[in-house]
Order: structure tokens, then C-alpha cells, then sequence
């Protein structure tokens, strides 16, 4: 369908804005008025600049059109009088001016946010200023929003960074840790959990539905219900926790009344290492948990459930398995696997490499291992954006005092 210029304009203009025109003139008011009426603009109309500046004091306009062509109306004082007013500092301001005016008149003009046309006024030539106008100062106003949110953001990162464990607190449980975290946006919705009961150490990996802020919201709710339920499960096994756990999160999201309930939730693993014996139980939502020990990446998978809403719910289940001292213990989100890569055939990095990666790096020291982590990733994801947040532990457990007296 073919439109007219005319038609085309009206397309572009937003049409929820207003417009104040100020004019005194009937016959140019009239012209004016039904080329923007026309273009669905919302018009309101002052007849002098007197009466023009007690409206912008008590109602904000998206523009103002000025006819100049009368004598005794200077421009820049007119410009100057509408921005000494908060509300009106980026209010875009087009005049109508006299012909042969043109050059005199902008030269005269050193305040922004202003634009002209001249007498005799070209419909089209109008429409498109006034656009262009309007979308210039959209524009600005999105930075502004979007600087404010980046700042929010970024306010945010910085009261769930204070929720987590400390690097004091791994160095003081396991002789060696690296923690890679790769957050979407500022936020991340996985997050690690540590905690210390008497002889044993709870530890936690989680991935949250969805990422940045609503990932990041279940992130502090999962870490605030972990520590809630801890301390009631000092003598339980990881399966109570997750059982415990799942009970609370589907409460408070059904309480809080949000939609989709069924779709939120965590996908977790959870460890409870006895320090004394060094016995490991584990239990998971989805999430597994990989050991390496010598050349073998020993596997520990998790239930096919999340923690919240699911049709198939069942108890969670836990698997025990005897650590070894120098044994590596690896936790992850399905970022680093679902990671889109591999040049012009786009593709998942997958889990079975990300296995086989570990097992080939597993005997290195754990910075070095993080930082082949990444720089895998980086050469695995090339041009491709990041598809989800990443988050990998990796933890080293330190001698037992009898394996130190063996050795003596």
C-alpha cells in the first residue's frame, strides 16, 4: 500500500504528545492547528507568550510551536523565559519565523533544544521537525532512564555481593578455591552458598529462573531461605534442606502472588562435607556435582525436579560417597554449557565437554584452571552473545591429619 508524505508523517508522530502553540494569529492558528491535528498530535493554544508561561508552570508539554513573525517577539528572550523552569529544561521549541530572517535569527539563537520553519510553512517540512524533535528528546530521556537503571543495578549487585560467603571463609574450609562467576547483566540469578554447622560445611551452587533482576530477586530469597533453614537442619541430611526449601520458596512466591508460579523456582546442588571423616552427602535439583580424583571425573547427579511448583514432585533423594584428601569438587550452573559457540555452525558448548575440559585441566593449580575456564569460553562463545549467567566453584580439600600421619 502505497502512502502519501503526508500519511507518512502521522505514522511516525507519537501521538499521545502535546503540543503547546503559541499564536495570536487566526488564519496561521488555523493552518497550524489542522496540519497537526491532522498528524494526531494533542494541541492546546495560548495566545500570547504571557499566557503561555502560566500553563508550562502548572502542566508539562512535549513541544512548543512559536509563530515570530509578529513585531516585537525576540527569540532567544522567549527561549530563555520557557527554560528557567525545571519542567521545561529539555522542552523542544520550534518557530515559525518571517522569510529572509533565517540567517539573523540563528545566529541570534545559542540556547539547545530549538528548531525553526519559515514562513511560508511546508506541511511535511513541519511534521518531519517536530518528529524529530519529539524522538530527540525520547532519546535523551531514555539515557537518562537507562543511566538510572544501570545505577540501580548496579546498587543491587552490590547488596546481593554483600550476601555472600566471604574469600575468607573458603580459605579458612579448603586449602584452594576459584570461583567464576560471568553475571548476563550486572545481577546474576546464580548464586554459592557456604556455611560452617560445628564439624561440617554446607556448600551451594544455584541457578535461579531467568536472569539479571528477576533472577537476581529468587537468588536473595533462595540465600535468605538457606540460612533460615540451616541451623533447623544442624543434624539432617542435604535432601531435608532441599525438601525444607522447596516448601518455603513455592510459599513465598505464592504469597507475594506472582504469576506463573510453576515457572520460578532454582535448580541447585547442595553438599554437606564432614570434616572429620571427610564423607560427603549430596542431593540435588537438576544440578549435579562433579569430583576429580586422580584421572577420573566422578559424577553425582541430582533429581530431575526443581525447587519450586513441578507436576512429577517427589522427595529428594541423597548420595553419599567418601572424599580423599587433594580431592577437587566442582559446582556449576548450566551456563558455561548452554553457552552458544563454535563459529558458523552455532551450537551448545554441551556438558560432556565441559567433563571432559575439567578432566583434562584437573591437575593443574585451581587459578590456572580458572583462567583456561575462561579463556575457553571466551574462544568457545566468539561473535555470539552470552545466552545466561555462568557460575563455577572450585573447591580443594586440604589434607586430613591422618593422612598426614601416614606420610610421617
Amino acid at each position: 500500500m502505497h502512502l502519501s508524505d503526508g500519511e507518512n508523517n502521522k505514522n511516525m508522530c507519537n501521538e499521545n504528545s502535546e503540543i503547546l502553540i503559541i499564536e495570536d494569529s487566526p488564519e496561521n492558528l488555523e493552518y497550524v492547528s489542522a496540519i497537526l491535528t491532522k498528524a494526531g498530535y494533542h494541541l492546546e493554544i495560548a495566545i500570547n507568550g504571557l499566557y503561555a508561561m502560566t500553563r508550562m508552570v502548572s502542566k508539562e508539554y512535549d513541544l512548543v510551536i512559536v509563530d515570530l513573525s509578529k513585531p516585537g517577539m525576540n527569540g532567544k528572550d522567549l527561549l530563555s523565559m520557557i527554560k528557567t523552569s525545571p519542567l521545561n529544561d529539555d522542552l523542544p521549541v520550534i518557530f515559525i519565523i518571517p522569510p529572509g530572517e533565517k540567517r539573523e535569527f540563528v545566529r541570534g539563537m545559542d540556547i539547545g533544544s530549538f528548531d525553526f520553519v519559515c514562513i511560508p510553512i511546508n506541511e511535511k517540512e513541519l511534521l518531519t521537525r517536530i518528529n524529530y524533535q519529539l524522538e530527540l528528546k525520547n532519546a535523551k530521556h531514555q539515557l537518562e532512564k537507562s543511566e538510572s537503571y544501570k545505577s540501580s543495578l548496579n546498587y543491587a549487585y552490590q547488596i546481593q555481593a554483600s550476601l555472600l560467603p566471604s574469600n575468607q571463609l573458603f580459605d579458612e574450609l579448603f586449602s584452594s578455591h576459584f570461583l567464576l562467576s560471568l553475571p548476563l547483566d550486572i545481577v546474576s540469578g546464580d548464586f554459592y552458598w557456604v556455611k560452617r554447622i560445628e564439624d561440617f560445611v554446607l556448600v551451594t551452587v544455584a541457578d535461579a529462573t531467568g536472569h539479571g533482576v528477576p533472577g537476581a530477586f529468587l537468588s536473595v530469597l533462595g540465600i535468605s531461605l538457606l540460612n533460615e533453614i540451616s541451623p533447623e537442619s544442624r543434624l539432617g541430611k542435604p535432601s531435608d534442606i532441599l525438601n525444607d526449601l522447596r516448601c518455603k520458596v513455592k510459599n513465598s512466591l505464592m504469597n507475594n502472588q506472582l504469576k506463573a508460579v510453576q515457572d520460578n523456582g532454582l535448580d541447585m546442588a547442595i553438599c554437606m562435607i564432614d570434616t572429620t571423616s571427610y564423607e560427603m552427602s549430596f542431593s540435588g535439583a537438576y544440578n549435579s556435582v562433579l569430583i576429580s580424583r586422580n584421572d577420573e571425573i566422578i559424577e553425582l547427579k541430582g533429581d530431575r525436579q526443581p525447587i519450586g511448583s513441578y507436576i512429577n514432585e517427589r522427595p529428594f533423594q541423597d548420595q553419599r560417597i567418601q572424599l580423599h584428601s587433594g580431592d577437587k569438587i566442582y559446582f556449576s550452573s548450566d551456563g558455561y554449557a548452554d553457552q552458544i559457540g563454535g563459529g558458523k555452525n552455532a551450537k551448545k558448548y554441551q556438558r560432556r565437554n565441559f567433563k571432559k575440559l575439567l578432566s583434562e585441566i584437573a591437575k593443574l593449580p585451581l587459578t590456572e584452571q580458572k583462567n583456561i575456564l575462561l579463556e575457553k569460553h571466551i574462544e568457545w562463545k566468539g561473535n555470539y552473545d552470552q545466552v545466561d549467567d555462568i557460575l563455577i566453584l572450585g573447591l580443594e580439600l586440604p589434607v586430613l591429619q591422618t593422612d598426614l600421619t601416614q606420610v610421617l
